[in-house]
């Protein structure tokens, strides 16, 4: 069987057109993503996910990759509009309904919900799930999850009016976060980040 490179969606996002003008210049210049690699002395698997639009990479690769392709530049204009992205572009229609939602109903049964975790809890969530994603990204991502929660402030949020199926997910989140290496410790700060001050039991 063939390999098919996976399928890309340059209009997607500023991320997705990186990754994908990676690509077509690689492909120009009959490289593929291993020769790539060895060239900018980046991981393969790095330069695979950024080339996916799933990572972000990090500050010197844009100029590496205009030496290497004789882009003048282009790279790195691009690269700075994708750092103003926090979320890959196949989330960003989800943000964008959440920011008018009245109500969110969200399920999970391995992990904390985005909506209920601590800053701590997000980076070393998101770190799992990107090993080889460098700080900056995973700081910005988890900035970004942490600023939405600013909608459960919001008293026209229907989760503001059911306490009662909040605390049943946090309690069963809970449960989740004590079963995995450390969680004991981020299970506490959770309960203590949504008991609020001045409140106990």
């Amino acid at each position: 069987m063939l390999f098919q490179p996976r399928e890309l969606f340059p209009d997607r996002s500023a991320r997705d057109l990186f990754g994908a003008e990676i690509r077509r210049h690689r492909e120009k210049a009959d490289m593929s993503l291993r020769r790539l690699s060895e060239v900018l002395n980046y991981s393969k698997s790095h330069l695979a996910r950024i080339e996916a639009a799933e990572s972000l990479p990090y500050d010197d690769l844009p100029s590496k990759l205009d030496a290497c392709f004789g882009t003048d530049g282009m790279f790195a204009r691009v690269y700075a509009l994708a750092k103003n992205e926090p979320f890959p572009g196949r989330f960003r229609r989800v943000i964008e309904i959440e920011k008018r939602a009245t109500a969110i109903e969200q399920y999970s049964c391995a992990t904390v919900p985005g909506l209920l975790q601590t800053p701590e809890f997000a980076r070393e969530s998101l770190r799992c799930g990107n090993r080889d994603a460098p700080s900056a990204e995973i700081d910005a991502l988890a900035n970004a999850r942490i600023e939405r929660q600013t909608r459960l402030a919001n008293p026209g949020i229907a989760v503001q009016h059911r306490p009662a199926r909040r605390g049943r997910r946090l309690a069963d989140a809970l449960h989740a976060a004590r079963c995995t290496e450390g969680g004991l410790r981020r299970g506490q700060s959770l309960r203590e980040h949504h008991r609020g001050p001045g409140r106990s039991g």
